[in-house]
């Protein structure tokens, strides 16, 4: 059984309530997998992202695709883009 752990940054691991997590899952899953998984687990980043669904995802420090597989021992980063403005 694949062992993941998630870093949450900045608003996500706010709404969360954590910023480090580990998930096993069934399987290796890709980005847009584990990302469900988590809208199930979650509800409140279900409200979130049906508000302003951009996220952006890191596999062991690399940007990625919703179609990134994931491994077992792979290190995820979620969070959101920061934007300067005012």
């Amino acid at each position: 059984m694949p062992r993941v752990k998630i870093v949450y940054s900045g608003i996500i691991g706010e709404i969360i309530g954590k910023s480090i997590e580990y998930i096993d899952t069934a399987r290796e899953v890709k980005v847009e997998e584990l990302i469900e998984i988590l809208v199930e687990k979650y509800s409140v980043l279900r409200e979130w992202l049906s508000k302003i669904p951009i996220i952006l995802v890191q596999v062991n420090g690399v940007d990625s695709t919703n179609s990134t597989i994931i491994h077992d021992g792979d290190e995820v980063a979620i969070y959101t883009p920061l934007y300067e403005g005012g």
